[in-house]
């Protein structure tokens, strides 16, 4: 009997072996755990311009948090079309309704993370997404920049279904490997009216919690101060051409 536990130990440990070299020579573990909370605060602009209507201004604020229930397995190899696992942790506000999905990557190898990120076959969903994008990076964070024309029309007003560019911005933790900061900006427009400027919604997402680095701090603070110029120079752009048709 001793025998027997003793070769079903070695031989689970031998199993073991090349899966945990294979994860060190990655470089990759989840800075996440299935116990984290982050803090998030939530805005979302809408400038609306139906035509020969009156422009519609939406603003929505909120806090809320992020919980990761699930954590893919990390892999021993990965191949050159397939890119890093990720999480996503369900953003729940005041209500307990989930909101947003919170993006983590695996850290401590945010090259790998880049190059996989850059490669995937992921952007044949959209378009080319991924493969257009433009990176960030210092010692405290990783980010990604791309945009894409969306396949599925948005429900831009009621019954009313117009096509959208979107512009993503994510910045990430190197620390936890979840999102900093999001912008998505969605930029509205009709083939049949090319000219027309259809309004845009530019949501955003930043951390907030204790422990920020300045270079994080800073670049959400430029962030969101380029933010509330846009927003406040749309409102004015798309109010004096409302005035000017009518």
């Amino acid at each position: 009997m001793r025998r027997t536990i003793i070769a079903i130990l070695v031989f689970t440990a031998l199993l073991l072996i090349p899966q945990v070299q294979a994860q060190s020579e990655l470089g990759l573990t989840w800075g996440v755990t299935e116990d984290t909370r982050l803090w998030y605060s939530v805005t979302e602009t809408s400038v609306l311009t139906p035509i020969n209507e009156t422009p519609l201004v939406l603003f929505e604020s909120y806090e809320g948090i992020a919980s990761f229930s699930y954590l893919p397995t990390l892999p021993s190899t990965v191949h050159s079309q397939s890119n890093v696992p990720y999480a996503y942790g369900g953003l729940s506000n005041s209500t307990g309704s989930i909101t947003l999905g919170i993006l983590a990557f695996p850290i401590d190898n945010w090259t790998l993370v880049q190059e996989l990120d850059n490669q995937t076959e992921y952007h044949t969903i959209f378009g080319d997404v991924y493969k257009n994008a433009t990176y960030i990076e210092d010692d405290s964070v990783w980010g990604r920049r791309f945009n894409y024309t969306s396949l599925e029309p948005y429900e831009y007003w009621p019954d009313t279904y117009m096509d959208c560019n979107v512009t993503v911005l994510q910045v990430f933790s190197k620390v936890d490997g979840a999102i900093m900061i999001q912008q998505i900006t969605t930029d509205f427009f009709s083939e049949h009216f090319p000219e027309y400027d259809f309004g845009r919604i530019v949501q955003t997402a930043a951390r907030i919690e204790s422990g920020q680095s300045i270079a994080s701090l800073d670049l959400l603070l430029i962030i969101g101060g380029v933010s509330a110029v846009i927003v406040v120079a749309l409102v004015g752009i798309y109010w004096f051409k409302f005035r000017r048709s009518s």
